[in-house]
């Protein structure tokens, strides 16, 4: 399955979409943003989310 992440840093949550590539909606996740300390502390949670969310 090929996916398309679209995914939107905000000051509040980021947020992320996963899309096939024939335009199905897989899923989406958001979480608080960590622009203050790292922002790839709220990437890893939203991609984690997303990841458990499609796999049940």
């Amino acid at each position: 399955m090929e996916l398309a992440l679209l995914v939107d840093f905000g000051s509040t949550y980021t947020k992320v979409t996963a899309i096939e590539k024939g335009g199905n909606l897989v899923g989406t996740a958001r979480a608080f943003s960590t622009v203050e300390s790292d922002i790839m502390g709220g990437t890893g949670i939203i991609l984690w989310r997303l990841w458990a969310c499609w796999r049940r």
